[in-house]
């Protein structure tokens, strides 16, 4: 607690000393600088009483970068201290007079001014405390509300006298010069009726399609190397139509190196894009982003994008009084649609890509965030998680003003040219709430839980994490301090970000989102916090005082909220799913070493009989089943099957029918008989619906006989080289299992066959004929057959590769959908 207020107070008093704005000596108020606006412009001939006026305080940006370049800031500190702002328009206030009349072109704009409706037709500038600086006309219109005599009436305004432009005298004094009274009537009530001013020369200058004098003038010495000019701008009758101000800075050459840190930070933007778009689509295309929580940020992120599209439109008085085609209105509506969607999409990628990669590194990091977005906002966890946030956004504050504070050319410039928010936003406090969330989300999301937690997949180390957190956050928000004239402004950010990435490593997402909101908000109301007088107080104030409040919060539910450690909903769906999937992984990878490890490991042999097999697993394991037994000397039994169904059930299916058929064999080894106990068996022990497929033939070598039966399996392939013959064996029969009566035995019959040597018995699954071609195409009967026919030579070991290889090449890159077993006998006489 004590080092977070020490932050607070060290980040109070540095900026309150370093911070140029602070040392404005009076800001007027907006009633005095639009009083003093309308005096001038009375006694230069203008009637303001038909026009409404509207007062704003800004910052002159670009000379201000000139300045803090040149100089630094504590000589700019110096120069204001000393009162110059009087003649140099670093702050400056701009008055608008504005007419009722709507404009022809009025548009809907999202601008940031709360200016009434109609278009301009005057415009002062003033010094902060409210002296007049400039004069422009911005619209034609604004002739219509001069006092003076009309030119065409060919009078003259009074006092007016005619100068020759040869009379000047470059480097005189303004009492010195021919028409010298007129001269300073035109500038009186401004801070250049001084005289110090020396006019230049005189020129003739078209208008408003008329021709009209311009007299440039300027100071005869510098301001603090500062070198101001003015030129005054009147009609033929002597009518004041402008006074317009430029100032340039002794022995400065311009700002030439900011472009660089731009030109970094650009390919910052689109590198890091590039590759968080780059992962998200990996991630997605493997089902690894939380759609439901994902889905649920952007939808937030949109709706907060559009209600601040229509706070600012609100504030545009064009919306009240526009007059546009249906269609236009209708486009402008869809864009505003637009662009609030491609925030949310832009919420969904961050947010879905953040969620995955924190939870796969370090899934504690995103559980306070779960659970405040499951509403429980009395978690013990996501209390200390918000006190720990702001208590490090007030240290991180003391460590940007030291920073600020030590580098002298740095300038804090939250809203560019705008300086109040009060003046400038209908709804200053929201602007100042969705900058914050806004940053937040953006800095939070894509480069911590996103680009910092993808890095630390590849690169654990966490010296490195630090070092490009750091580095991240000077890239994505130097644009906060303007460094002008040079790349340092990369490494103001530096410290803070060595900060913040810690915040992220030590604690977690919701301790990092905290603190980075809570300081982008308080950075971006500093010139209404340090500036005397100004019209931001309270809500400047109103930051620091809602993070003492929900500091005093965090830490009381911290210590007296409940433990939501383990709840419901906290899990996304996507891991839920993957945790299925990986148990049906394991299960399948079970059954595939059960259904390997009771496949014969060496089939036995019997002279006479030569014999090959394999079973070719699917990705999915299945139930295919074979076996050699031998009963004695001169039989061997054969039988191959297909379990219904796939996985531990089809396994424990076929373990159960390898069961009985070994137990069975050496007592009815007779086909009919050992497939109708069989099927007795199978039906009383397994689930109603399952059944197996089974072929199968007993050898006799004695006598060449096979006796073969099968049970609605596929039939055998005969195969007689010295014929030159291949014939499918078709046997009647049902599956085992299907029924328990006698229909099973009616049905089933038995073939013999009398084998001659060379002859052979080929048994397979469906897994071979039904294997399918990439354009779903099955192998069939007819190219098994073929492919058999053209090889009847071939030993049974060398057919069943050409068998194999002939489905494979059918296949090509097709995937199996079910195992392929082949078993090959061949008779060679007894």
């Amino acid at each position: 607690m004590l080092p977070a207020f020490a932050g607070m107070m060290l980040f109070l008093l540095l900026m309150k000393h370093s911070h140029p704005a602070s040392h404005i000596p009076h800001i007027a108020e907006n009633r005095e600088v639009i009083d003093s606006s309308r005096s001038f412009l009375e006694d230069s001939g203008f009637d303001t009483g038909p026009l409404e006026p509207f007062a704003v305080f800004k910052t002159n940006e670009t000379l201000l970068d000139e300045q803090i370049s040149h100089f630094g800031k504590r000589s700019l500190n110096d120069f204001i201290k000393n009162g110059f702002l009087r003649f140099i328009p670093t702050w400056y206030y701009e008055v608008f007079w504005i007419t009722d009349d709507p404009a022809e072109d009025t548009e809907l704009t999202m601008t940031g001014f709360r200016h009434p409706g109609g278009p301009p037709l005057l415009r002062t500038v003033h010094a902060p405390d409210g002296a007049v600086q400039q004069l422009e006309i911005s619209d034609k219109k604004a002739g219509e509300h001069i006092t003076g005599v009309p030119a065409e009436s060919g009078r003259h305004v009074p006092g007016f006298q005619e100068i020759d432009p040869d009379a000047i005298i470059p480097g005189a004094s303004l009492s010195e010069q021919p028409g010298a009274d007129f001269l300073k009537s035109l500038i009186r009530n401004t801070v250049w009726d001084t005289g110090l001013i020396a006019p230049d020369s005189m020129y003739l200058h078209e208008a408003h399609g008329e021709q009209v004098h311009r007299v440039r003038m300027s100071l005869k010495s510098e301001i603090f190397s500062h070198t101001p000019t003015i030129t005054v701008t009147y009609s033929q009758d002597g009518q004041l139509l402008g006074i317009d101000q430029n100032v340039s800075l002794s022995g400065f050459d311009g700002i030439n190196q900011a472009e660089y840190a731009d030109f970094i930070r650009v390919l910052f933007y689109i590198a890091g894009l590039l590759l968080l778009l780059s992962v998200f689509f990996r991630r997605l295309f493997h089902r690894l982003i939380d759609l439901k929580a994902s889905t649920t940020y952007a939808s937030m992120v949109a709706g907060l994008a559009l209600f601040h599209i229509v706070f600012l439109l609100l504030q545009d008085p064009a919306l009240f009084q526009i007059d546009q085609p249906l269609l236009s209105v209708i486009s402008f509506l869809v864009i505003l649609l637009f662009l609030a969607a491609l925030t949310g999409g832009m919420a969904f990628l961050l947010s879905g890509l953040g969620e995955s990669v924190s939870r796969e590194v370090w899934p504690e990091k995103i559980t306070s965030l779960s659970l405040l977005r499951l509403g429980y906002f009395k978690s013990r966890r996501a209390g200390l998680s918000v006190y720990t946030g702001i208590s490090a956004a007030m240290i991180i504050l003391g460590l940007a003003a030291v920073m600020y504070t030590l580098v002298d050319r740095s300038f804090l410039n939250p809203m560019n040219e705008q300086f109040f928010y009060t003046e400038s936003y209908l709804f200053s406090v929201w602007h100042v709430a969705a900058s914050g969330l806004f940053w937040m989300f953006i800095i939070s999301a894509g480069l911590y839980a996103c680009l910092v937690s993808w890095l630390a997949l590849n690169f654990p180390s966490r010296i490195f994490l630090l070092i490009a957190g750091s580095i991240g956050l000077a890239l994505m928000t130097s644009f906060y301090v303007s460094t002008p004239g040079s790349p340092m402004v990369l490494l103001f950010w530096l410290i803070p970000g060595l900060a913040f990435t810690y915040v992220f490593l030590k604690y977690d997402l919701l301790a990092l989102m905290t603190s980075v909101f809570f300081f982008i908000a308080l950075w971006a109301v500093t010139d209404g916090l340090m500036v005397s007088g100004s019209p931001d107080i309270w809500l400047a104030w109103s930051v620091p005082g809602l993070m003492i409040l929900i500091l005093a919060t965090g830490w009381y539910v911290a210590e007296y909220g409940n433990n939501n450690e383990q709840i419901a909903g906290l899990t996304p769906a996507y891991i839920e799913e993957i945790a299925r999937e990986q148990r049906v992984e394991r299960e399948l990878e079970i059954a595939r070493q059960v259904h390997q490890s009771f496949l014969p490991v060496h089939l036995p042999t019997v002279s006479g009989i030569e014999v090959a097999a394999h079973c070719k697993a699917a990705f999915d394991v299945g139930g295919d089943y074979y076996d050699v037994i031998k009963v004695d000397d001169h039989r061997l039994a054969f039988v191959i099957g297909d379990v219904s169904g796939k996985g531990i059930q089809a396994a424990f299916f076929m373990t159960m029918v390898k069961g009985i058929v070994q137990s069975l064999v050496k007592e009815i080894p007779e086909p009919i008989p050992l497939l109708t106990r069989m099927n007795r068996l199978f039906y009383d022990n397994a689930r109603r619906g399952s059944f197996i497929s089974v072929c199968y033939a007993l050898a006799d070598v004695r006598d060449g006989t096979v006796r073969y039966a099968r049970a609605g399996h596929n039939p055998g392939i005969l195969i007689r080289p010295d014929q030159k013959s291949v014939s499918l064996i078709r046997s009647r029969g049902i599956a085992i299992g299907l029924t328990r009566n006698s229909a099973f035995e009616q049905e089933v019959t038995e073939e013999k066959i009398t084998m001659k040597p060379g002859d052979g018995l080929i048994f397979y699954t469906d897994g071979v004929t039904e294997a399918v071609n990439a354009g779903k195409e099955m192998y069939g009967d007819d190219r098994l057959l073929a492919s058999i026919k053209k090889n009847l030579e071939q030993p049974p070991g060398a057919l069943l590769k050409t068998i194999d290889a002939s489905v494979t090449r059918f296949t090509g890159s097709q995937s199996p959908d079910d195992d392929m077993t082949l078993l090959i006998m061949r008779y060679n006489g007894s």
